[in-house]
């Protein structure tokens, strides 16, 4: 009995990139046997109608017998497309792996995920599957996976009895100042203001209210030790990522063996400060600042709403952050 998840393939004007993408899933063994849905976004203009057209055409070209196409009529945005979607796939299914058009996997990304969703579908503290982690160093030689508070969507898994609880609507009020720093990584690792900026209009995402809820509900992300998908997006061409030179990862392209290691479910604090390290070189330093100066005072809300209030007007008189 074939019991791979389906897979949600989200796309939009990109016809490159996700060639690439599907040519790397073809790497792998369990592709063929898996359902792919393939979700496009409406067109917001004439250039981005003729990519989206050549991304359709390579859909269909595509010779997979169990694939559907989804396309929407009109240009709703990234964040709606991928809720749909996976609304779309909960109908009839109950786990899903998920893949925006912008990344590589590797060839045991869909073992990988496929065994952990299987593994951990009884355990009701694990919320999501990530098949990205960030290059950090871990001490242990022997363990293939960990777990963190930290949600990682590049490539990645769930289970729809815990995606129907979320709510991407909320602002999470009842968070408190210390949840906020701890769900920030010491404030290296932003998570919790995307919510704001996403209440003030700066932002349509969907990730930052799935890794909060998931905080919230003290769920726990489970990640491979090496990454198993590289985010190739980071060129200036996603909606929501700034131009960035792509960092290599080394694929742990031939490790099948995976999960033989009782895992305790809960975050070390060895790969909590490598999370910290590893953002701590990313992270805006300004916005930092002020979320270190709003936990200080007790004030996360109130501080950064007025930040994020001034960054908007910024932004209306044509000055960028």
């Amino acid at each position: 009995m074939n019991n791979n998840a389906p897979i949600a393939i989200f796309a939009y004007n990109r016809p490159s990139h996700l060639k690439t993408l599907i040519d790397s899933l073809k790497q792998n063994p369990e592709f063929r046997k898996s359902e792919i849905w393939f979700f496009v976004d409406g067109a917001n203009n004439k250039v981005d109608q003729k990519k989206r057209t050549e991304v359709i055409r390579l859909i269909k070209n595509l010779n997979h017998k169990n694939k559907k196409l989804v396309t929407k009529k009109n240009n709703v945005g990234l964040r709606e497309n991928i809720l749909d979607g996976i609304s779309k796939i909960f109908e009839k299914n109950n786990k899903i792996i998920v893949l925006e058009d912008d990344l590589i996997v590797a060839k045991n990304f869909l073992n990988y995920m496929n065994q952990a969703l299987v593994l951990y579908r009884d355990k009701t503290n694990i919320f999501h599957i990530s098949g990205w982690s960030p290059q950090i160093k871990f001490t242990s030689q022997n363990q293939t996976e960990f777990f963190s508070k930290a949600m990682f969507c590049w490539g990645w898994g769930t289970w729809s009895d815990r995606w129907q609880g979320a709510n991407f609507d909320s602002d999470f009020s009842d968070l408190k100042a210390d949840n906020i720093y701890e769900l920030n990584y010491e404030n290296n690792m932003l998570t919790w203001n995307q919510i704001i900026q996403n209440k003030l209009g700066l932002k349509s995402t969907w990730a930052a209210f799935w890794g909060t809820y998931i905080y919230q509900m003290k769920g726990l992300c489970l990640n491979p030790y090496k990454s198993l998908v590289i985010n190739i997006g980071e060129d200036g061409t996603g909606t929501n990522s700034r131009r960035k030179e792509t960092k290599s990862i080394i694929f742990d392209n031939e490790n099948t063996d995976f999960f033989k290691h009782n895992l305790n479910y809960v975050e070390k604090r060895e790969h909590r400060e490598m999370i910290i390290e590893h953002y701590s070189n990313e992270v805006n330093k300004i916005s930092k600042f002020v979320s270190d100066l709003a936990y200080y005072i007790r004030s996360y809300r109130t501080i950064n709403y007025i930040y994020y209030s001034l960054i908007k007007i910024l932004r209306k008189i044509g000055i960028k952050h």
